[in-house]
């Protein structure tokens, strides 16, 4: 939903800016954005909670609640070398 109102690149819907996320896109979002549980004996990335828990907080730039700062690429093709 975050893409198809525009919310990316700015923080605040735009219809402008909507797109169509493609299922690979959601996925990175919530891993790279994922916290780890808290208790005891629980290490980050084990078979018990494996990359933790779902933060949207912490995944994707919020005009005014966060300042995370993100580079989106979907359905292209990355070459080696590129920035």
């Amino acid at each position: 939903q975050y893409f198809m109102d525009g919310f990316y690149p700015t923080g605040r819907a735009n219809g402008g800016d909507r797109m169509d996320p493609s299922g690979q896109l959601v996925k990175a979002v919530l891993l790279n954005g994922a916290q780890s549980l808290r208790g005891s004996g629980i290490t980050e990335y084990d078979v018990n909670q494996n990359f933790g828990r779902i933060s949207l907080i912490d995944s994707l730039p919020l005009e005014g609640e966060n300042a995370i700062r993100a580079k989106v690429v979907d359905r292209k093709t990355l070459e080696a070398g590129r920035k």
